[in-house]
């Protein structure tokens, strides 16, 4: 059926992206031939389309509302409070990011235990508490602190650099 084939030739920056005023439905991209032949193509609120709930939005040719959105959007940038906004917020989202980290944030609190336990252990053996047991599990924890070293400092190396305010 030729009728149906849908198109990717058309590129709608706003598709899927944008609600009516009047209705609060989605606005769809569509596309459409005149008598002539000529192609159209605009943006049309769903609840005409679909819903038929007698929304008063009137259809919107592409060029005009792209233009208009990207214009406003590049104008809105350039204000240099928005961008103070952004950049503060993209500030908040990497911070909180780094510190959700939760594979290394464990293996930071595994290594505190195993040092804590090897305190407690070289604590028993300066009371003069030593055997193989206290000797073994001295060894054991070390040998644990060591290896929690080399994940820890494999996590961090996954990290992502943290980018300064200035290069936002």
């Amino acid at each position: 059926n030729h009728y149906g084939k849908y198109s990717i030739k058309t590129v709608y920056l706003f598709k899927n992206k944008l609600k009516c005023g009047y209705c609060g439905m989605p606005i769809s991209a569509e596309c459409a031939r005149t008598r002539n032949g000529t192609k159209l193509n605009y943006y049309k609120c769903r609840g005409i389309k679909k819903y038929r709930n007698g929304c008063i939005k009137e259809t919107i040719r592409q060029e005009v509302l792209e233009e208009f959105l990207l214009d406003t959007i590049i104008s809105e940038l350039a204000n240099p409070k928005t961008l103070d906004i952004i950049v503060k917020n993209l500030m908040d989202i990497q911070n909180n990011l780094a510190k959700q980290n939760s594979s290394l944030n464990i293996l930071i609190e595994d290594k505190k235990k195993a040092e804590h336990s090897l305190k407690n252990i070289l604590s028993a053996i300066e009371q003069g508490i030593i055997n193989k047991t206290t000797n073994k599990r001295m060894q054991e924890l070390e040998q644990q602190i060591e290896d929690l070293d080399r994940k820890i400092l494999i996590e961090r190396s996954k990290t992502k650099v943290l980018i300064s305010e200035e290069e936002i």
